[in-house]
């Protein structure tokens, strides 16, 4: 019975040839290539809740950030996100690979630990190419994923099966949500791009509204307190420097100057509240509760950082108007700041002190909204608002 066939007898054609060196090339680059597994070691138990924070955090915020893509004020600078979000375990120790491919798969490819509802990849897919791009090294695909989302046009990748997909980045407002690294966990840094708050607001376990709540508040002080950080970063930060030239030159009329010019661009650009106190209501805080360290908190915050302390009441209006129009539980702020102040973590932005808790009560009141903020004052009320007042 006769053969036949486009590659019989050695006849290739131009689609044989093709395929034939698509799959040798297939063969070549999987040679030597082993990625991390779990080799049933034993982990250090920080290293564990650390490596699990991160990637339930990370999991749970996804879908919070694409949520707060259908609350689009018409004010708020914007930025580009994607539907899922991935992990590269490349460069990591060896105890730390195999905890994250232990407990979220991840392995030194693109992993997607993270996605919302209807993502074109689903959790624990692997990115073998971005468009027609491909590298062994998991950081350097993990940096071009972040480029093409930041162009907000559409591209596309294959998984580690093969499978090519569309994927489209979505308009948020402007504010990423970052968690502190495991080796610096109790990190907090507000910068008007994107904020990075602590490990521990994530080993709490966040639930769906407390993600969104965590979501819309960075963005909200990115949209309420981004002209004075600007103003601070560009104006007195270049005027410091002057100051110091000018000492080091001895000239009393530089310093003057420098100064006259600091404090009118402080005063024009950054608003009075950056030439003051951080908070007059803050400081008179005493008590010594975790329920109220947060002001302390505030007070301790340098740089631009402070600049943004000095929003953070705008921040808390500016989420609660956005949680409301979406539907969402607006008193799971309440719930995450009980489970902060029990586990004695109030260095963060989401235990609230008195004057957020007295400004949050007088806007809940005007919007008739049944939740008692201040009831947070009682040291002794400690059970999580789970209710919905909306549901009322």
């Amino acid at each position: 019975m006769p053969r036949s066939g486009p590659c019989y007898r050695h006849r290739l054609t131009r689609a044989c040839r093709t395929a034939l060196l698509i799959g040798l090339m297939a063969v070549i680059s999987g040679c030597g290539i082993k990625y991390a597994q779990d080799d049933g070691r034993r982990l250090d138990d920080k290293l564990v809740s650390a490596i699990r924070a991160t990637g339930n955090g990370l999991a749970v915020l996804r879908p919070a950030i694409e949520k707060s893509s259908r609350s689009r004020p018409a004010e708020c600078e914007r930025q580009w996100e994607l539907p899922f979000v991935t992990v590269s375990s490349e460069a990591l120790t060896p105890d730390e690979k195999v905890a994250w491919v232990r407990f979220f798969g991840v392995d030194e490819r693109p992993t997607v630990v993270g996605a919302a509802p209807g993502s074109s990849l689903g959790w624990g897919e692997k990115i073998a190419r971005i468009n027609r791009y491909s590298s062994s090294d998991g950081n350097e695909m993990q940096s071009y994923l972040l480029e093409l989302r930041d162009l907000g046009a559409p591209f596309t990748v294959t998984n580690a099966r093969g499978k090519r997909v569309s994927v489209e980045p979505f308009e948020v407002c402007r504010g990423r949500v970052r968690i502190a690294p495991r080796d610096a966990p109790d990190t907090q840094n507000y910068h008007w791009l994107e904020s990075t708050h602590p490990l521990p607001v994530f080993s709490t376990e966040p639930s769906a509204d407390e993600a969104l709540w965590i979501v819309l508040w960075t963005q909200g002080l990115s949209e309420t307190a981004g002209a004075r950080m600007k103003a601070y970063h560009y104006a007195y930060l270049p005027l410091r420097a002057l100051i110091k030239a000018a000492l080091l030159l001895n000239s009393v009329n530089a310093i003057a100057k420098a100064a006259e010019i600091s404090g009118a661009a402080l005063a024009n650009q950054a608003g009075s509240a950056i030439g003051g106190s951080v908070l007059s209501g803050a400081a008179q805080t005493r008590s010594s509760s975790i329920l109220f360290d947060s002001s302390k908190n505030r007070e301790a915050l340098e740089g631009v950082s402070w600049v943004a302390g000095t929003q953070f009441e705008e921040a808390d209006a500016w989420a609660l108007e956005r949680i409301l129009e979406l539907g969402a539980n607006p008193a799971a702020a309440i719930g995450l700041h009980h489970k902060l102040t029990a586990i004695g973590h109030g260095q963060n932005a989401f235990v609230f002190d008195e004057p957020r808790l007295h400004a949050l009560q007088k806007l809940s009141d005007e919007k008739k909204l049944n939740i008692r903020w201040t009831s947070l004052l009682d040291p002794q009320i400690k059970k999580p608002a789970d209710e919905n007042p909306l549901d009322r």
